[in-house]
C-alpha cells in the first residue's frame, strides 16, 4: 500500500499522513489511519463539502445533534451513544449511501446489536 500511495500521490505515506500520527512518531500506524474520517457533515458553516474531518470532538457533537433531531421527529427514539468506533462506521455507511445507487449490507457478530 505504501508503494501505491507513493506512486499515485508522489509523496511518502508517512509524509502524506503525518497530521494523523501521534506527536513524536515518525511512521503511520493502523490506529493512526483509523483517524481518517471523511464526510460532508463536518463543516461548521453548514456547507455540504465532502472533505477530511480532523476535529473528532466537533464531529461527535454534530452526530449527537443529528441524533437529537432524529429523536425529536421519530415516534421511536434511539438511545445511542456516539463513541469513536460507532462514528467511524456511521461515516462509512454515509459515504456509501451518498453514492448513486449506494447500497450496503451490514453484518454484525451474533448476539450483538438490536434484538426484537
Amino acid at each position: 500500500s505504501q508503494t501505491v500511495i507513493s506512486s499515485v500521490f508522489k509523496k511518502d505515506m508517512n509524509t502524506l499522513l503525518e497530521h494523523c500520527c501521534e506527536p513524536g512518531s515518525t511512521s503511520v500506524k493502523d490506529d493512526d489511519i483509523r483517524k481518517l474520517i471523511f464526510g460532508d457533515y463536518g463543516s461548521a458553516t453548514g456547507a455540504k463539502v465532502y472533505s477530511e474531518i480532523q476535529d473528532l470532538d466537533t464531529l461527535q457533537e454534530t452526530v449527537t445533534g443529528y441524533l437529537e433531531e432524529y429523536n425529536q421527529m421519530s415516534k421511536t427514539p434511539m438511545t445511542f451513544v456516539p463513541f469513536r468506533y460507532a462514528i467511524e462506521h456511521v461515516s462509512k455507511v454515509a459515504r456509501v449511501l451518498l453514492q448513486p445507487n449506494g447500497h450496503a449490507l451490514l453484518a454484525g457478530i451474533g448476539g450483538s446489536g438490536r434484538s426484537s
